[in-house]
């Protein structure tokens, strides 16, 4: 099983929401997507700044290991670390993200997938139904 952390817009910023985005669940640990595609991961989610930081620092590791020159296999394992870092990063960005933009951590779900994560919480909390419709 999997844990998620629950987001939840925060009532005041509502109105000027899409109903379906009041409710973010966030995978706990290791982000393939953000390993593999860094700053289109970004954008796909809506961080913005995150994005243009990450694809600016991939572009200067790139140069900057061009201008330096040196082993190929040393710029290799350079920007495979850069990715693993991003990769175990990458859903606690998310979660600074939301936060910033109003949402608040509500508690903490397990299920085998998101979908599930998602049912389990709104079985155990049934008043929160209503309040996403």
């Amino acid at each position: 099983m999997r844990l998620y952390t629950i987001h939840i817009l925060g009532f005041e910023h509502k109105a000027r929401r899409d109903p379906d985005r009041n409710l973010v669940l966030v995978k706990e640990g290791f982000s393939w997507p953000a390993f593999l595609f860094s700053g289109l991961w970004a954008l796909w989610n809506r961080m913005w700044l995150w994005g243009a930081v990450l694809i600016a620092a991939n572009i200067a590791v790139g140069f900057g290991l061009k201008a330096l020159g040196g082993d190929p296999t040393v710029h290799g394992l350079i920007t495979f670390g850069v990715a693993l870092i991003i990769g175990f990063i990458g859903n606690d960005l998310r979660r600074r993200s939301l936060s910033y933009k109003g949402y608040r951590e509500f508690g903490v779900v397990a299920g085998g997938d998101m979908i599930e994560a998602e049912r389990r919480f709104f079985d155990h909390c049934p008043h929160w139904v209503a309040a996403f419709r």
